[in-house]
């Protein structure tokens, strides 16, 4: 009989050093178990830039991507601290117009 593998995650203060040398990346967050300090590296990771100078954001509701059913990521919406962006497709509204299929990102409110 064949033993399974453990699963660990990151823990936070593993985390914290990694997001303090910009090594932290959105999956690695995503691995920690689920409670305050995942929310709090999550808004950490969102307050940050990326390599180009542009405000992250989280993108939702597609194949391998957060969900936005995740408990930590609820509770910030109803919070009011992130707040659900679109961007592309449809064709009524001018900003809309695109080929692309619409997306859904999670952002912080401003």
């Amino acid at each position: 009989m064949t033993k399974a593998p453990e699963r660990r995650g990151i823990s936070f203060r593993e985390a914290q050093n990694a997001l303090a040398s910009q090594r932290l990346t959105l999956c690695t967050v995503y691995g920690m178990a689920r409670g305050a300090r995942r929310r709090a590296l999550l808004l950490e990771w969102l307050r940050t830039t990326d390599e180009t100078g542009t405000a992250r954001s989280i993108p939702v509701n597609c194949r391998w991507q957060a969900n936005t059913i995740d408990p930590d990521l609820q509770y910030l919406m109803k919070k009011g601290v992130l707040v659900r962006e679109r961007s592309f497709g449809g064709r009524r509204h001018p900003k809309n117009r695109s080929s692309h299929k619409r997306q859904t990102y999670l952002v912080l409110a401003h």
